[in-house]
């Protein structure tokens, strides 16, 4: 049996004792308060990620494109995963280093497209998935009006899974399936 974990302000911990397999998720050093990653975690790169701004289809303020005055004040909808416990003010500023209008939260990056549906609510996703999400839900993506540090996605272990047959294999998987399109 093998545990995947995204994000969560325990995750470095839950890898270094055994409660968690893998991590798969941003390169967000800021988040967890570190510069490097620690020698016994390995890190491989998946690919870039390119955030956007999306909006409702029928956003009743934003036309054809998102001012940076309109991304800084609009009400945002932010992933929160349950455990954390640092303030969101400091989660916001290390994951996207912006002072946003927070006004909603969730649990889970897939939910907020759905949530920001006819209302006035606008979010950051990575561009891959709010594009997937448009096929089912209404709304748009627009690139973001600012500039944010560059991010990644990675997969990450504890160095004492390196000679598991299994978990070879699936991070063998998880980083061809990052490759396609």
């Amino acid at each position: 049996h093998c545990h995947i974990e995204g994000f969560s302000e325990t995750t470095l911990s839950r890898l270094e004792y055994g409660d968690a397999d893998l991590y798969i998720g941003a390169n967000t050093l800021r988040l967890f308060g570190l510069r490097n990653f620690p020698d016994w975690l390995r890190v491989a790169d998946l690919r870039p990620v390119q955030w956007v701004c999306v909006a409702s289809k029928d956003h009743p303020t934003i036309r054809d494109e998102i001012t940076e005055e309109q991304y800084r004040t609009l009400p945002h909808v932010i992933g929160w995963p349950v455990s954390h416990t640092m303030p969101l003010e400091e989660y916001v500023r290390r994951l996207l280093d912006v002072e946003l209008n927070v006004r909603v939260t969730a649990q889970s990056l897939l939910e907020i497209p759905f949530l920001i549906a006819g209302t006035e609510l606008i979010s950051t996703l990575p561009e891959r998935l709010a594009t997937q999400l448009s096929a089912i839900a209404p709304i748009r993506t627009f690139p973001l009006p600012l500039r944010m540090q560059d991010t990644r996605e990675v997969v990450a272990w504890h160095k004492r899974n390196e000679p598991d047959p299994g978990h070879a294999w699936l991070r063998e998987m998880l980083i061809e399936g990052a490759r396609e399109p």
